[in-house]
């Protein structure tokens, strides 16, 4: 079994707010008891740490019948992602690009959209806005976070990773966290995924 994760993107973050909305969502799920308060190194794979599910969990998402505690397992932390982020675990379930303009879709091997989508998460991710790809079908160039990937990319200042949560969007839950943290932040999210 692998680790996945889903992630809330949260959309048009400036970097000098990125810490105090953070703090404002974190602050807000550790008060609901959706997480604790304290950072455990061993919750996420790659990160400095994450939050466990917090005292509430079983209270706001009802398990189905053969379906096993996700706040037992070792890797099940929320992982702030304060800082320029882009879904680089996303590769791994990748199921191409798709051009914003005219609608044409290129996987993952088409080097003429898939080497400048590089460039611009790898100039993102340096501090850069150089993010233009040019699609080699309508030849109109547009930002990469722009283009239609499934999962999405993000390209944000501010993401939250949920690490083996169930899906967000499932009918178990009693409680939108996605919501929850648009309305704590003021601003849109996505809500995205990886796995490793």
């Amino acid at each position: 079994m692998s680790d996945w994760y889903e992630a809330v993107a949260v959309r048009d973050v400036h970097a000098n707010e990125s810490q105090s909305l953070a703090d404002a969502v974190i602050s807000r799920l550790v008060t609901d008891g959706i997480i604790q308060s304290e950072i455990d190194s061993e919750t996420v794979l790659g990160g400095d740490g994450g939050h466990r599910p917090g005292p509430r969990i079983e209270s706001v998402y009802k398990r189905s019948e053969n379906e096993g505690p996700f706040w037992s397992l070792l890797t099940n932390g929320v992982e702030v992602c304060d800082g320029r982020w882009v879904n680089q675990f996303g590769f791994t379930c990748f199921d191409g690009f798709t051009c914003p303009a005219c609608s044409a879709h290129f996987q993952l091997d088409h080097d003429a959209v898939a080497d400048p989508f590089s460039k611009a998460i790898g100039s993102f991710l340096d501090g850069g806005n150089d993010l233009d790809v040019v699609c080699p079908s309508c030849n109109t160039s547009n930002a990469a976070p722009n283009w239609k990937t499934a999962p999405h990319f993000g390209f944000v200042n501010l993401a939250f990773q949920f690490w083996n949560w169930p899906p967000l969007n499932s009918d178990s839950w009693n409680i939108d966290i996605p919501a929850l943290i648009a309305s704590v932040t003021g601003h849109n999210v996505l809500v995205t995924y990886g796995r490793l």
